[in-house]
C-alpha cells in the first residue's frame, strides 16, 4: 500500500519542480569505487555506473534524481568475500559555484540502496551520499563531468563507498 501512494506523492512533487526548472540536463558517469570496510588504500577497482536527470533552478542551486550500480565484495561475519551488486536511487540537492574553467559544485543527498549478495539474500535500506563535481563545458549543450562522491547505506552491516568516475553531461 505504501508503494502505491509513494510514487504518486512523489511526482506530485516534482513535476512542477521540474516545469519550473530553468534548464535541464541528463548525463552517464563511469568510474572506481572503494569499499571503506577496511579502510582507505586508493585501489579502486570496483566499476561504477550512474545515470541521473538534473535540473537548475537559477543562483546555482539544482536538483538530481540519480540510479547508479556498484559492484564490489563484501565480507559477511569474517567469512570469505563474496560477489556483491549495489544499486542505489538518490535525491540529491547541489549548489553550484561559477569558475573559469566551468562549474564546481557541492551535493549532498537521500537515498534508497539495495544490496545483493552473492549467494544470501537481498537487502534494502536507505542511505547518503556527498560530494563535489565539476563541469567542464565543451559546447552549449554539452559539457564533461568529474566527481568525488562518498555514499553510506544503513545495511546490516553499514555500508560505507568512496566512488571516483567521469562522464557526460547533456543539457536541454
Amino acid at each position: 500500500m505504501k508503494r502505491r501512494t509513494i510514487l504518486p506523492a512523489l511526482l506530485a512533487v516534482l513535476l512542477p519542480i521540474c516545469a519550473h526548472a530553468q534548464s535541464s540536463a541528463i548525463g552517464v558517469t563511469v568510474g572506481s569505487g572503494e569499499s571503506l570496510e577496511d579502510g582507505l588504500d586508493f585501489e579502486f577497482g570496483d566499476t561504477v555506473v550512474q545515470l541521473y536527470y538534473e535540473t537548475s533552478f537559477g543562483g546555482g542551486t539544482s536538483f538530481r534524481l540519480q540510479y547508479g550500480t556498484f559492484d564490489t565484495q563484501v565480507r559477511p561475519d569474517e567469512a570469505e568475500p563474496l560477489d556483491a551488486s549495489i544499486e542505489y536511487v538518490d535525491l540529491i540537492g547541489q549548489y553550484e559555484f561559477d569558475e573559469v574553467y566551468g562549474q564546481s559544485a557541492l551535493f549532498a543527498g537521500l537515498g534508497l540502496y539495495r544490496n545483493d549478495v552473492e549467494g544470501l539474500a537481498s537487502e534494502k535500506d536507505w542511505g547518503l551520499v556527498l560530494g563535489v563535481n565539476g563541469t567542464f563545458p565543451v559546447s552549449r549543450r554539452f559539457a564533461l563531468l568529474g566527481e568525488i562522491a562518498y555514499h553510506w547505506a544503513d545495511f546490516d552491516q553499514n555500508l560505507s563507498i568512496l566512488v571516483v568516475s567521469g562522464g557526460v553531461k547533456i543539457r536541454f
